[in-house]
């Protein structure tokens, strides 16, 4: 048994070198010479060019690698986690959902309610906030990732915008304790003295 083991890997090795060569004897990639920065056009001056020669082009619009979402947004979560920190749980979710189709949903903010007073009653009082992770998809759509800084352990919360006609307004909330996905770990990799969320 151990020979037709021995034969079978020796095998697949040989099957493996023989689809590996021909990538081998292929000639090396050409790479290309360095361009002056100087030389390059940016995609706002070839559009202009292309525009002067009489060539359709689509619109270009400049969108800043650091774009983050307004400051109505930010100030409308900071505002949300003084609120609850002051005990006032009522009166952040419905600042929070004012003018908004959840806010429109009483039985669901209801239920956001009260599980945070839940929350709060386990973890601890909330005595501040920070805000993790910004994303925005698209120029109407954003996600941001904030963690309740509770007297005995953070609390993820996840506030979904979407930028409608009126403005800025929460679409989905979303609030856990799963914090080791804010370090891209999967609960196998999570110490062994820390739960499984």
């Amino acid at each position: 048994m151990k020979i037709l083991n021995f034969i079978l890997l020796v095998v697949a090795i040989l099957a493996l070198l023989a689809t590996a060569m021909p990538l081998l004897a292929q000639e090396p990639v050409p790479v290309a010479p360095a361009v002056s920065p100087a030389a390059v056009a940016t995609p706002v001056e070839a559009a202009s060019a292309a525009s002067a020669a009489g060539v359709e082009q689509p619109k270009i619009e400049q969108i800043k690698p650091d774009q983050v979402v307004p400051d109505e947004v930010t100030d409308a979560i900071n505002t949300f986690f003084q609120t609850i920190g002051h005990g006032e749980v009522d009166r952040a979710y419905d600042v929070l959902t004012k003018n908004s189709k959840i806010g429109e949903n009483v039985a669901d903010v209801s239920v956001l309610k009260d599980k945070s007073r839940e929350a709060i009653k386990l973890y601890g009082a909330i005595r501040g906030s920070e805000i993790t992770q910004i994303k925005v998809v698209g120029k109407h759509l954003a996600r941001i990732t904030t963690i309740s800084l509770g007297a005995d352990m953070p609390l993820r919360w996840r506030f979904y915008f979407y930028e409608s006609a009126a403005g800025w307004k929460l679409i989905a909330l979303r609030v856990d304790d799963r914090l080791v996905d804010l370090f891209d770990e999967n609960p196998a990799e999570a110490p062994a003295s820390s739960p499984a969320p």
